[in-house]
């Protein structure tokens, strides 16, 4: 009896440390078929929907790996690797704090048409041959760059690093892109402070103040049309924000941490700012948007 082809496409979730190529060869010994194809080259290290293409679904293979595609990566700021990655080894390290609106900035400028040069540890061939296995024989090759678009990219997560006396705020993000913030610590402690800025509010201009620390695991809400800051009660302290709105430069706004029409009690005398917050307007000289009920 004549067996029938097998014909199709599956959506393989890729283990870390298989290579696009492994999850190929492990398939064709259980499907017993060599009629078979990945959409796109994942790196060991990359874990995700790996599309694969089976007997005449094989055609479509390579336009699939041609469509844009859409990533979510995890990094720490302040080393650096032989491998520019966490599996190497760490060559350089930094001593500079970046604050979650510098990061954003940032982020920001990766945004767009570019030219991209491949690293050596990543799964690109040149040659016929992946650049992280001539990389581990320490081997370096010429790469060319390669014209890419990044179409969007988004800060979803962020965890910030403190000293003791270091102060942020007042910060948010007016109308249209107003957000809501759920903030915790995981190292240290933090007096965090949320300031009422919507006008007609029967809250306007109050603030709240907790004490968030690792020990206490207390999360601090923060809703739409409040301001938001910080200040650091012990050293080496690790602040995390999940928001539930995209970054946006143009409606990025701060008022001074010490507003006397606010009035809220830091507890600290000479706070460590950053340039964002010594340049920070008074609330009377601010666009602030906010209006009750609309927020």
């Amino acid at each position: 009896m004549q067996q029938t082809e097998l014909s199709g496409i599956l959506l393989m979730d890729k283990p870390q440390g298989f290579t696009s190529h492994d999850v190929v060869a492990k398939l064709r010994g259980i499907l017993h078929t060599r009629k078979i194809g990945h959409g796109g080259t994942l790196d060991p290290l990359a874990t995700g929907v790996l599309p694969v293409f089976i007997g005449g679904a094989t055609k479509a293979a390579d336009f699939a790996a041609a469509q844009d595609k859409e990533y979510v990566a995890g990094f720490t700021l302040g080393y650096c690797t032989d491998t520019q990655d966490v599996t190497g080894e760490i060559v350089q390290t930094g001593d500079r704090i970046a604050a979650e609106y510098a990061v954003k900035r940032a982020v920001r400028g990766f945004v767009g048409p570019q030219q991209q040069i491949p690293p050596m540890y990543s799964a690109v061939k040149v040659n016929g041959q992946k650049l992280y296995d001539l990389a581990r024989k320490g081997r370096e090759v010429e790469r060319p760059a390669r014209d890419i678009i990044v179409h969007e990219m988004e800060l979803l997560d962020f965890d910030e690093n403190a000293q003791k006396g270091t102060l942020r705020g007042i910060h948010f993000q007016q109308s249209p892109m107003a957000q809501a913030k759920i903030v915790r610590v995981t190292r240290g402690a933090v007096m965090d402070v949320a300031v009422d800025l919507r006008k007609g509010s029967p809250t306007y201009l109050q603030w709240v103040s907790v004490e968030l620390s690792a020990e206490n695991k207390r999360q601090f809400y923060i809703p739409r049309g409040f301001g938001h800051g910080f200040v650091a009660l012990t050293d080496d302290v690790n602040f995390c924000y999940k928001v539930d709105n995209l970054y946006s430069k143009e409606c990025d706004r701060s008022i001074r941490f010490d507003d006397p029409a606010i009035g809220v009690e830091w507890g600290v005398s000479e706070p460590v700012l950053s340039d964002k917050d010594k340049n920070a307007p008074l609330l009377a000289d601010s666009d602030c948007n906010f209006v009750y009920g609309k927020e």
